[in-house]
């Protein structure tokens, strides 16, 4: 899924659009990004509890309705024909 996904450029169907910001924020602030101080950017969605949840639940939901998919694309056996 990785590969498929850097080498087509995509986003990632299940990414968490807070989670991904706060990751973001603080790969730049290691970089050499000036703090902003008073100002909230992107990444503050990610502290506020009840949003982080609302991403995590719709994540979750996500991935069981992929994996119930992918269930359903299994071959089932034949059922053998009397005769």
């Amino acid at each position: 899924m990785i590969w498929h996904v850097l080498k087509s450029n995509a986003d990632y169907v299940f990414a968490r659009p807070a989670f991904t910001a706060m990751k973001l924020r603080k790969l730049a602030l290691k970089a050499g990004a000036p703090r902003e101080y008073g100002k909230a950017g992107p990444g503050r969605d990610y502290w506020i509890t009840e949003i982080r949840h609302k991403e995590m639940d719709y994540v979750e939901r996500a991935e069981h309705a992929y994996e119930r998919m992918v269930e359903a694309w299994k071959e089932k056996p034949r059922k053998s024909v009397p005769g």
